[in-house]
């Protein structure tokens, strides 16, 4: 037996983005000992949404697919207990067209997997910002491509475990799809004066033979909006535990939060499905999306953390490949800041203790002066991990400072003389662009110049806040998509230290 891979596309590369995020509130992710388990004799109801019409890409084309999403639910749940979807079906029908392309590859039958993402809402929180859960991958059997009409596949597994955490009809509605579909090549003659056969190898060994290169398309789908996209719905009893407070911790330990100086949690001004303004579209190739992204950066010699106020960051997403160098699909995302028109964040004002006694602050102005690159790498088969890497130059400005209440006049340039580099990663999936999550790491932060009016200020400015391997720690809300208004305006994330 020959070892089988997925060939490398380059005219036909496909779009592939897997989302995986939890419902805050609502969905509690469960324990390593499985939370509580539901009762085995609890009646089950088969649920199945209607034939939704989804708007697929391939890299270069689109294509219109007809899914329709089928699931077990229990009937009733209490709450703190773990329920588990299970009978999961997927069925797709692809069009003619994308018959006819298979066909002219000379394909004949095809297998595959896909992913979708559900949004999980509950009648309990009205106000809530509904959550997406990621459904494992779900396998395809082979399937015999028709002589024409449409082909239809059907990929079947088990859904997510989920906690729900309060009482009311907890309803699954479809989401996101990406679909992979594989096909055998055609088997081609050995070269004449080979010395081994198409299955020879060199010791008797399999896994030692030659490999053999399956070609693959991904598609990477989104619901038309409009439509009722429910799969089914279950209804939760009983009583919600009483959440901690809300006290959070500082980045590392010893780290001083700042004060929010009545600061109100931001507020979308835009109506839902509306694309805000200073989302744009900034490459003419892959997928356009914007999300918003904020955190919090370590400042040690003041012993505290900067807030990195929220702002929109726009993402060309480009298309995912098979990697060079390893097992899986590489992709590459650009990101771009806008704050009116500006590529950067929303200047934030910070409060701080200088030598641990002096309150002082001060607005910080942090600026992109690179490309934001964000380099993904993940599996799509077991175990699903992956890696995410994200490069970028910023600037840091500090102006309107005061020092025990005094004004400190530091001029309008005083920023960081040198890019700063920022490098952050998070674990796949537990981050991915479309839904978001957590990204962290360290950055050194430069020596200062221009504060002041000929610089006099610019070894105090320097020593209270440049430093190297300065933790950070920023959060990025899901995604809104331009072509369609999907998720649209985007939701501002809660902000982690």
């Amino acid at each position: 037996m020959k070892r089988t891979r997925f060939a490398r596309q380059r005219k036909v590369a496909p779009t592939v983005v897997i989302g995986a995020v939890v419902l805050a509130g609502v969905l509690g992710v469960p324990s390593a000992s499985g939370g509580q388990p539901v009762p085995d004799d609890g009646a089950r109801v088969e649920h199945e949404s209607a034939e939704l019409l989804y708007h697929c890409e391939t890299g270069t084309r689109q294509h219109e697919v007809k899914v329709s999403v089928g699931l077990s639910l229990p009937e009733l749940s209490p709450v703190e207990a773990t329920v588990e979807p299970t009978d999961v079906t997927v069925r797709l029908a692809l069009g003619e067209p994308v018959v006819a392309e298979l066909a002219e590859r000379g394909v004949s039958s095809v297998t595959g997997s896909t992913r979708f993402s559900a949004s999980v809402a509950t009648e309990a929180q009205d106000d809530a910002v509904p959550g997406a859960v990621a459904f494992p991958e779900l396998a395809i059997d082979s399937t015999p491509l028709p002589d024409n009409g449409e082909l239809r596949v059907a990929a079947t597994g088990v859904g997510p475990e989920i906690t729900p955490t309060v009482p009311g009809e907890l309803t699954f509605s479809a989401g996101r799809l990406n679909l992979i579909l594989g096909w055998q090549p055609e088997e081609s003659e050995p070269e004449a004066g080979s010395e081994n056969g198409p299955d020879d190898t060199d010791d008797g060994n399999p896994d030692d033979g030659p490999e053999t290169e399956v070609p693959a398309v991904a598609f990477d789908c989104a619901p038309e909006s409009g439509q009722d996209v429910t799969i089914g719905s279950f209804a939760v009893r009983g009583e919600a535990q009483e959440e901690p407070g809300d006290e959070q911790p500082s980045p590392t330990p010893g780290a001083e939060a700042p004060s929010p100086d009545g600061r109100a949690a931001p507020k979308n001004e835009v109506a839902q499905g509306e694309v805000p303004d200073e989302c744009e579209q900034i490459s003419d190739e892959g997928v356009a999306w914007c999300a918003y992204l904020g955190g919090y950066s370590n400042i040690d010699g003041l012993g505290a953390a900067s807030r990195i106020e929220p702002g929109i960051v726009n993402l060309a997403v480009g298309s995912a490949m098979l990697c060079e160098d390893r097992p899986g699909f590489c992709q590459t995302t650009v990101g771009e800041l806008n704050y009116q028109g500006k590529k950067q964040f929303p200047p934030s004002r910070n409060h701080f203790h200088a030598f641990d006694f002096m309150p002082n602050s001060a607005m910080v102005e942090l600026s992109q002066l690179s490309p934001m690159e964000i380099e993904i790498f993940f599996l799509p088969t077991p175990p699903y991990d992956g890696l995410v890497t994200v490069n970028v130059d910023m600037s840091i400005r500090v102006y309107d400072v005061e020092v025990n209440g005094t004004a400190l006049e530091v001029g309008d340039n005083c920023r960081t003389e040198e890019p700063m580099g920022v490098v952050l990663t998070a674990t796949y999936p537990s981050y991915d662009v479309d839904s978001g999550g957590i990204l962290d790491g360290f950055t050194d932060i430069p020596p200062f110049s221009g504060c002041g009016k000929n610089g006099e200020l610019d070894a105090l400015m320097t020593g209270l806040i440049s430093g190297e391997e300065y933790y950070v720690k920023m959060t990025q809300g899901a995604i809104c998509e331009l072509r369609n208004g999907n998720g649209c305006p985007p939701p501002h994330p809660e902000l982690q230290q």
